[in-house]
């Protein structure tokens, strides 16, 4: 009954509320087709797919509302990032590197030079809070060199940066040792953090975008679907040993064969095809433990993978939609936050779980 009105809620939303609209349960994100790599910013409050091609760079917001901004630059776009409130393109000139950001509400514009008279990595770049981040080499040392247009800083570490990303509206860089760190104002200070960034191929797969309380997915026919607004902040999903829930044994995604061995003693586990299963659990395994024999339940696996992904995420989506379908052990893996039922709120998680 649930999912059925979940899905007449979305039949209506489709015929009745216009595709700009908040709260729409489609959009189709024209813009973006002209771009050769597209990605996808999770934020608190704005969620937005966005990508570039040669000299220009589309952001989409897709939450909480739909609003469209193009940048061009007088140079060609290497790299491209997004925080909660600017979108920047790190582009190439004759005499350097620039970054260009661009305000998204009202559309003002910064344009800066960066790593002047330094050799530039231009894999990767990051800008939030109004400054802009590189990795340089200068005396056969790799640095992260920032600026906000009229104050630089070194920013330099015990081992080479690897990259650098945008992270819950920061500045961050992992280094060699896979160690992380918040960049701010010239201080550096070591946490452990994540993309809120995220890279698809335009025109296969599907990308996710999500707000604390809401979900946006977007299809390769470059449609964006919409989670209905979440009214209240979800439960937090259930993690650690395993358990059995409604006949099946539920774990954590990520945990292995081996680990449910040795908690449990003596039980075997079955892959999908009827081999003895080694690796980390995925759903639809089976764990034949005293006499018998129980599904397995990877949280948030809804496709069977071991692991948790948009592709998931795109799997509950559809299931809400009407056009796919979830049963036995999968729903279960579906039910992020473990009450028993599929709604909105296990889509919130699932999609902070995928990134």
């Amino acid at each position: 009954m649930l999912r059925r009105l979940i899905a007449v809620g979305l039949f209506l939303a489709l015929l009745f509320l216009p595709v700009c609209s908040v709260g729409a349960a489609m959009a189709v994100l024209t813009e973006l087709r002209s771009c050769k790599r597209i990605f996808a910013y999770s934020g608190r409050e704005n969620a937005y797919f966005f990508g570039f091609s040669g000299d220009a760079l589309v952001s989409e917001r897709v939450l909480p509302g739909k609003l469209t901004r193009t940048l061009r630059v007088n140079g060609g776009i290497i790299a491209v990032c997004h925080d909660e409130a600017c979108v920047s393109a790190l582009y190439r000139v004759t005499d350097g590197f620039r970054v260009a950001s661009l305000r998204m509400n009202d559309g003002v514009c910064k344009d800066m030079a960066v790593g002047e008279g330094y050799e530039v990595q231009a894999s990767s770049f990051a800008a939030a809070d109004g400054e802009a981040f590189v990795i340089v080499v200068t005396n056969g040392i790799a640095v992260v060199f920032g600026t906000d247009g009229q104050r630089c800083h070194i920013y330099r570490f015990a081992c080479n940066p690897d990259r650098l990303f945008v992270s819950d509206n920061r500045a961050c860089v992992v280094l060699d040792d896979g160690s992380s760190y918040v960049l701010s104002g010239g201080r550096s200070v070591q946490q452990t953090v994540s993309p809120s960034q995220t890279e698809g191929t335009p025109g296969s797969g599907t990308l996710t975008a999500h707000t604390d309380i809401r979900t946006a997915v977007l299809r390769p026919d470059y449609t964006c679907m919409l989670s209905d607004a979440e009214q209240e902040q979800p439960v937090q999903p259930k993690t650690g040993a395993a358990c059995v829930i409604n006949g099946c044994v539920t774990v954590s995604a990520g945990t292995t064969v081996a680990s449910l061995k040795q908690a449990y003693g003596a039980l075997s586990v079955v892959s999908k095809n009827g081999s003895e299963a080694s690796g980390v659990l995925k759903t639809g395994y089976n764990v034949s433990l005293s006499g018998a024999v129980y599904p397995v339940v990877v949280t948030g696996d809804l496709d069977g993978s071991g692991t948790v992904s948009s592709r998931d995420t795109a799997a509950l989506m559809s299931y809400f939609a009407g056009s796919g379908s979830l049963t036995g052990c999968y729903a279960g893996a579906a039910d992020v936050d473990g009450d028993g039922a599929l709604d909105n709120r296990d889509l919130v998680l699932l999609a902070r779980t995928a990134g």
